[in-house]
């Protein structure tokens, strides 16, 4: 026992642990965001064809012989159930089809299928976290400043947990959306806490750079492993099953934190660091966020939009959507673990600027693919722009605190939360409905 109680200390004292805590609490983070992006698209379209089924087998028990015109179909293409049964009722004296309920439903929903309604669906569940992490960042950074950034890392991971366990038992719209708010809010605190507490534990830059761009190439990790995770489990064991393997990864987490970080609730702070507001008119930082706003919202803007119209547009089978996005998370891989110095080098302005300058450039390129290969080269240089970017501006934002702010580092980072939230928020939601109404290419 004396033996253990020394190496628990040793493990407390070694900041590798503490790099180790948030590589893998990021990775468990962005399984979680991955795995569902692939999953959504099939589970509305179920449900749609599922409550299409339901609404026309009800009418046929009343009414068992059902002679419907092609006319009568394209009034149901309207999707709104007052038609379908309007329709079912309906008598004509045109030439009809006699068709079962079933049959009819199959065909009616593959004719009404509307990819940008779908985007548009899509484009809000994956932006609710975002906005909930709007909402609470700026708490999660003053309570990091005031009780510590362990207790509310800690805090954060069990409400990704609870997450998981919702995500488990939801299929329908609404559930969607309050297991990604939960998740949201569970995210707001591992991000922010997590960087704080690396920014607190590493103080020469050229280090920090380091640590900080390992730590954020576990996202990379999560997102990597999530999209074929999500898909592959989803479709050959049951909906249940990622998110149930999350909650056991979220448990052995929050051992790892409890041994190494023990965290505490502790009486609040008697000094804090500079609020949001006044980093937020530091001209520095608030160029520093919004360059991380704009990279991330390309990522956040093709994750909604993408994988919709490549079902519509490609002759691909669903689970291939699985592997649409490996290309990102390598990239990403790349751009955090090994730019970081280099950035730090050659001028970490000089470097975002290329960056996004190559972001926009794979943008502009995605329209033009006709089949999934064409996506492979867009897809990493996402990735690759906006891993250099977040190895080049994170890191950056913990010494503009340092050398113009009070050496607390919650609220810097609630700030470079509050940009990549406003990326998924806006980007999702404002994509689904330019896709709805102007078309996928604009």
């Amino acid at each position: 026992m004396e033996r253990l109680g020394k190496y628990l200390i040793n493990i407390k004292e070694d900041r590798k642990f503490i790099v180790a805590i948030v590589f893998c609490t990021n990775i468990i983070d962005n399984l979680l965001i991955s795995c569902i992006v692939p999953i959504i698209p099939e589970m509305l379209v179920i449900q749609d064809e599922q409550m299409m089924e339901d609404c026309l087998t009800v009418q046929n028990q009343s009414t068992p012989n059902i002679s419907m015109s092609e006319q009568m179909i394209e009034r149901c293409l309207t999707g709104n159930e007052k038609y379908v049964n309007a329709s079912l009722n309906m008598t004509t004296d045109e030439p009809s089809t006699s068709v079962s309920s079933i049959s009819f439903a199959k065909r009616l929903f593959a004719l009404s299928f509307n990819p940008a309604t779908e985007n548009s669906k899509i484009g809000w569940i994956l932006a609710t976290k975002a906005l909930v992490q709007i909402v609470f960042n700026p708490l999660t950074g003053y309570l990091a400043n005031s009780f510590g950034n362990n207790i509310v890392l800690l805090g954060g991971t069990i409400i990704i947990g609870i997450s998981s366990m919702v995500f488990s038992i939801s299929s329908s719209v609404p559930g969607l959306l309050i297991a990604r708010g939960m998740h949201g809010l569970g995210s707001s605190a591992t991000n922010v806490a997590g960087m704080s507490l690396l920014a607190e534990r590493y103080h020469e830059d050229g280090e920090r750079s380091r640590v900080m761009g390992t730590a954020m190439g576990g996202i990379a990790v999560g997102v990597l492993i999530g999209y074929p995770f999500g898909s592959l489990l989803y479709f050959y064991v049951g909906s249940s099953a990622p998110f149930l393997l999350i909650m056991v990864f979220v448990v052995l987490d929050i051992g790892f934190i409890i041994v190494v970080c023990r965290p505490v609730i502790l009486g609040k702070r008697s000094y804090h660091g500079s609020t949001i507001t006044v980093l937020l008119r530091d001209p520095y930082i608030l160029v520093g966020a919004c360059i991380i706003m704009l990279a991330t919202m390309s990522i956040s803007t093709v994750e909604a939009t993408v994988p919709i119209w490549v079902l519509d547009t490609m002759d691909v089978e669903k689970w291939e959507l699985a592997v649409l996005f490996i290309p990102d998370s390598a990239g990403y891989v790349i751009g955090t673990n090994f730019f970081g110095n280099f950035a730090l080098k050659m001028g970490r302005w000089i470097v975002s600027i290329v960056c996004l300058l190559l972001i926009g450039i794979c943008l502009i390129s995605i329209p033009f693919a006709t089949t999934l290969p064409h996506l492979i080269v867009p897809h990493f240089g996402f990735g690759l722009g906006l891993g250099i970017i977040d190895a080049a501006i994170v890191p950056l934002l913990a010494l503009l605190v340092d050398t113009r702010h009070v050496a607390m580092y919650g609220c810097v980072y609630a700030i470079n939360q509050l940009a990549v939230c406003l990326a998924y928020g806006l980007g999702p939601g404002i994509a689904g409905q330019i896709v709805k109404g102007l078309g996928f290419s604009w």
